[in-house]
């Protein structure tokens, strides 16, 4: 089932294209718009120090 995921979605673009190529353009863009910021953010919460309470920071 998980092998036809690519071939549906594939599917699914090309008859959304055929239906409407403006509206497909504009929800791609808005989705690397939306997504890009995203992906900065949790990159910049992966690389946060550690907060001092967390035991990896005891200093003792």
């Amino acid at each position: 089932m998980c092998a036809q995921v690519p071939a549906v979605l594939g599917r699914i673009v090309r008859l959304c294209r055929r239906a409407d190529r403006r509206a497909v353009r504009l929800l791609l863009g808005r989705q690397v718009v939306t997504g890009v910021p995203a992906a900065g953010r949790l990159t910049a919460t992966a690389t946060a120090p550690a907060p001092p309470w967390s035991p990896s920071s005891a200093c003792c």
